[in-house]
């Protein structure tokens, strides 16, 4: 038996007795007291000091938390680093730590961990998981890690272990399957120390560099998988694909696929130093024994920024004389890299490449990005920062299975008290089919954007949201339906919006429904609107429940077009009425007909006092409501109807807009008719309204004051002739058959 597989029969054999786990708490490092140790019992949630507890440090902190062992005998169930804000762990002047049967995690949910290991003893009761949920650095230069299960680096995130001297043992106690993993996103660095396990598993671009001080034993390998590993630059000799020695179980292993126990050391050799920063490169040249000679810049095809990217001697030089100096050539400075937009993978890939490292990976949420992908980096691209220094990044969370959530009282949307979850609908990630039922009002004045919305689903009664100040509703994957089997009201007003991204029902399915767009914003920019359905009756009168949609007050109301009927199956979709006052009504890409046709038939109804402006532009219908004649002339001058006399100048208001008179000044009562002879004929000239088809103007004669006989008769118009802005001037011929007549303008509306 090999030096190596007796160190791991010994070290099975010495192994610590570990804790029989009991009833797990959480324990959450708090750092209370500002000392950073764990044996501070003020410095836990709790306070009090571990013993068998789900230890957490970085959860639930708005800053970096790190905690040290330092001389003391650490123990729980498990440990994570990381969790909201990062944290950081440090073993020193002999601290130990043992877990349980649970595992120690470097880099968890939220954010990434730091664990340094500089003197003393680690014993994990399961695995040691490096980059497991979040980015994890490990760095060890003395002690001993016990591992009884995997010790896995990179397995989702980014995940280097860095060794410069200690022992790590995976003693195979837990499942009796131990296993180095190291996958694409992990590297494990042997630069002094032993490493010992009885597998070894390694995928994609995962890394294993060996220095002159390190060394790997496992225990159970074969030989093509060990070449393997080789051949594809997955184990390195101080940073060299071809500067190793192996040294296997069996005197020749030959040609066959031998599964033996293999001891693998790096070649001593000048070794590489591409990639790494000036400071980096003196680390490591320091730890071979050499210094840094000369300094230049210039430029290679694989070359980093700011990094080394030459070196003089070539690396895999045989060793030089202890104190000898190496020439490096820097890779001319440049910028950090744009990763907005790609990929986990692809963007610390990216990072690493560019000559930085990855910082702080974060989850976060920003609407419309795709899950998955970099939202924000720091520094933002183009920012010049030394080589080596961190790049953070911020990815948008994942997309969860599509869930129903519903509303089971009234309240602010916003409250999560008011949903059957618990949680507050509002991130279109969350993937929820919102349903507000009867007989509830919800308000909304806040930004929320989901999968779908029902709003009257069940209950008794009447279901309501009102969107108002700045709330923005988005149905982003699926339709918005206002009354789908219970009575709706929606009210949009001014600075609320809703926004469906599919179709707009409205009264579909069993039910009445009201629309009211009181001066906010609707839109159906991309699919249909339907007003009503006939497939689906009132079940005690047998007819179709009808929709109705008001307009007022500056509202807005965008579809991409009305749903048509469908003729085959006998179903009408307008059954209801789009009442327009003061907004608009505007389709995309509709045929004018659309619209024509509904205004026609009674579908689309001007309010009283208001008159449609119309407006087409390139396939885009506009249905602007305006106040109409007197309604807007009174609003104007503020005087009310037309009966009353505001001014209290015997002319009621009506009389002073037809006449051009001003309301509110008692000496302008409007422009008096006119009587001349003009060579002996008879001509009676007044003032009318232009444009107003609501005003009808009537010049009426009778003979006698005493009795209310007035006729149309006798009398017809010679022309008329424009005198000032809104009126002409109407001349009228008087019959002179009478030997008296009496003349008057009447005016209707």
């Amino acid at each position: 038996m090999n030096k190596m597989k007796k160190l791991i029969s010994a070290l099975a054999i010495v192994s610590v007795v570990f804790l029989t786990a009991g009833t797990v708490q959480a324990a959450d490092f708090d750092n209370g007291t500002g000392d950073g140790l764990w044996s501070t019992a003020a410095n836990w949630d709790n306070g009090s000091v571990p013993d068998n507890s789900d230890v957490r440090i970085g959860n639930g902190s708005t800053g970096w938390r790190t905690c040290t062992i330092s001389n003391f005998v650490a123990t729980a169930s498990r440990v994570r680093i990381g969790e909201d804000a990062g944290g950081t762990l440090n073993l020193v002047d002999g601290g130990t730590l043992t877990t349980a049967s649970d595992d120690v995690r470097v880099g968890y949910d939220k954010a990434a961990g730091i664990l340094n290991l500089v003197s003393g003893e680690m014993n994990v009761g399961k695995d040691l998981e490096i980059g497991q949920d979040n980015a994890g650095t490990l760095t060890m230069t003395s002690g001993t890690i016990t591992v009884r299960d995997d010790l896995e680096i990179g397995k989702s995130y980014a995940g280097i272990f860095t060794m410069n001297g200690g022992t790590v043992v995976l003693n195979d106690t837990f499942e009796n399957n131990s296993v180095i993993r190291v996958y694409a996103s992990g590297s494990l660095n042997i630069h002094g120390g032993t490493v010992s396990a009885p597998q070894l598993n390694m995928s994609g671009s995962a890394l294993i560099d060996l220095w002159h001080d390190g060394e790997l034993f496992i225990e159970d390998i074969s030989t093509n998988q060990l070449a393997a590993f080789v051949d594809d630059g997955n184990i390195l000799g101080n940073r060299l694909t071809n500067k190793l020695n192996i040294v296997w179980g069996i005197v020749d292993p030959g040609t066959t696929n031998a599964v033996t126990n293999a001891t693998i050391t790096a070649i001593d050799c000048v070794p590489n130093l591409a990639g790494l920063s000036t400071n980096e490169a003196a680390d490591v040249l320091a730890e071979f024994g050499y210094i840094v000679g000369t300094i230049t810049e210039g430029t290679a095809p694989d070359g980093i920024t700011g990094l080394v990217a030459a070196q003089v001697p070539v690396a895999g030089t045989a060793p030089l004389t202890p104190g000898s100096a190496i020439n490096l050539v820097i890779q001319e400075a440049g910028e950090v890299p744009d990763v907005v937009g790609l990929a986990y993978a692809v963007a610390t890939n990216l990072i690493v490449q560019s000559g930085y490292v990855v910082g702080a990976v974060v989850e976060t949420y920003v609407f419309e990005a795709t899950p998955g992908l970099v939202t924000e980096q720091i520094p933002a691209a183009g920012t010049e920062i030394d080589p080596g220094e961190p790049v953070h990044i911020y990815i948008n969370e994942q997309q969860a299975l599509p869930t129903i959530i519903v509303g089971q009282s009234s309240g602010d949307w916003m409250d999560s008290v008011i949903w059957d979850l618990g949680v507050i609908p509002e991130r279109e990630t969350q993937n929820y089919e919102v349903q507000i039922n009867a007989g509830f009002i919800n308000t909304l004045s806040d930004f929320v954007a989901n999968r779908r919305l029902h709003i009257g689903q069940n209950g008794t009664g009447i279901a309501q949201l009102d969107i108002m100040n700045g709330g923005h509703y988005v149905g982003f994957n699926d339709y918005v339906c206002v009354g789908w089997s219970q009575d709706a009201v929606l009210n949009v007003y001014t600075g609320g919006i809703l926004e469906a991204r599919k179709a707009l029902r409205i009264g579909w399915n069993g039910s009445s429904a009201t629309i009211n767009i009181d001066g906010g914003t609707v839109s159906v920019a991309n699919d249909w609107m339907s007003l009503g359905n006939s497939d689906r009756t009132n079940a005690v009168t047998g007819l179709p429940f009808e929709s109705e949609i008001n307009i007022k007050n500056g509202g807005s109301l965008l579809i991409h077009h009305f749903r048509d009927r469908d003729e085959a199956n006998d179903i009408d979709y307008d059954l209801g009425v789009v009442n327009l006052a003061e907004g608009t009504l505007a389709t995309i890409g509709t045929d004018t007909t659309a619209i024509e046709d509904r205004l026609a038939s009674g579908i689309i109804v001007m309010a009283p006092g208001y008159s449609a402006l119309k407006s087409v532009i390139d396939g885009n219908y506009t249905l602007t409501g305006v106040m109409a004649g007197y309604s807007s002339w009174a609003t104007n001058y503020g005087v009310g109807a037309g009966t009353n006399d505001y001014d209290g100048d015997l002319a009621n208001n009506l009389s002073e807009y037809a006449f051009n008179g001003n309301p509110t000044n008692g000496a302008i009562t409007g422009v008096s008719p006119k009587l001349v002879n003009n060579n002996g004929v008879m001509e009676y000239t007044y003032p009318m309204r232009a444009g107003d088809d609501t005003l009808t103007y009537t010049v009426e004669t009778s003979t006698n004051l005493l009795v209310d006989a007035w006729t149309d008769i006798g009398s017809f118009v010679l022309g008329t002739n424009v005198i000032a802005g809104d009126y002409s001037e109407v001349t009228n011929l008087i019959s002179t058959v009478d030997d008296q007549s009496f003349i008057r303008t009447k005016v209707v509306q």
